[in-house]
């Protein structure tokens, strides 16, 4: 090793030293230090290995951190999460998605839609048309609930009515839907229509109607004994065997009414006929004429007793 003169220099850093009150400025030190053998500048890369090293150490006697522990949620929450997620990916799946076009009637209301194929649908009182948002593109698909009556222009993808019941499928015809909680009511106005439900398909011809009970087959197709089909679109209400209490829906819905029974007895009649549908009065004087009953108007409700 190379030895420097340090007893040439002694007497500038000595404190009894004169000159080391005197003396001492910048330039005499720097000519002091270019004799020191000083150390050199520390490898950068060495130094980081170092400081890693040493925060590890660090991390392993404190243990992890409270946000490194919340991180992992416990088994049961995340039990929770792995249901709710499938569920919901399980629902997108199985039920249908209907994200097109919406139309709806409200009571004593009737609407009359024009579709992007030029079908035309006419809605009854207190229904709703959902239409596919691929219409006319793969098949030309609407879901129903409550009434209407459908004129389907001819073309070469199939139009098919979905309800919770069953389905509709045309190619160009015209004809009447109607479910009302269990029960699907189909008839034919002109072409031929197919009713499907439960893996089972009955053909309808222009005069012919069918109905279909839920979770149940269509009924064998019957001739439309009504001329004025459909009675809604005339004014009228046709029945066959049907409740009074259905029948006083139905005649609510169209006029926005309300319908009372003052005995609970009369539940048990069922009316078959053609009722007038003009106006609230006529309808009221139709049904309570084929009943053989009287009404009265109190307090925004017709009473039949």
């Amino acid at each position: 090793m190379k030895q420097y003169p340090w007893n040439k220099w002694r007497h500038l850093f000595s404190p009894s030293s004169k000159k080391n009150q005197l003396l001492i400025d910048d330039d005499t030190i720097w000519q002091a230090s270019a004799h020191f053998n000083m150390p050199g500048p520390p490898d950068a890369l060495e130094s980081w290995r170092n400081l890693q090293t040493q925060l590890n150490r660090h991390e392993i006697a404190a243990g992890p951190s409270r946000s490194q522990i919340a991180w992992f949620p416990r088994p049961r929450l995340a039990l929770v999460f792995t249901i709710m997620l499938l569920t919901t990916i399980s629902l997108l799946w199985i039920i249908p998605v209907f994200h097109g076009e919406r139309y709806s009637t409200v009571y004593a209301q009737f609407k009359t839609v024009m579709l992007p194929d030029s079908s035309q649908v006419t809605l009854n009182c207190g229904s709703q048309l959902i239409v596919d948002r691929q219409f006319n593109q793969v098949t030309r698909t609407v879901r129903l609930n409550g009434e209407a009556f459908f004129n389907v222009r001819k073309g070469t993808l199939p139009f098919i009515v979905e309800t919770t019941i069953g389905d509709v499928r045309v190619t160009g015809t015209s004809f009447n839907v109607k479910i009302r909680d269990d029960r699907l009511d189909v008839g034919v106005a002109s072409g031929i229509v197919l009713v499907s439900a439960q893996d089972s398909t009955v053909e309808l011809t222009k005069g012919f109607q069918t109905v279909c009970m839920n979770h149940d087959v269509p009924a064998v197709p019957t001739k439309i004994a009504n001329s004025l089909f459909p009675d809604w679109q005339h004014n009228r209400f046709y029945f066959e065997n049907t409740s009074i209490t259905a029948v006083c829906h139905e005649i609510e819905r169209r006029f926005a009414i309300h319908i009372e029974l003052s005995d609970a007895s009369l539940s048990a009649i069922f009316i078959s006929g053609l009722l007038e549908a003009d106006n609230p009065l006529s309808a009221m004087i139709s049904l309570c004429a084929l009943i053989q009953k009287e009404y009265r108007h109190e307090d925004d409700a017709f009473i039949i007793y």
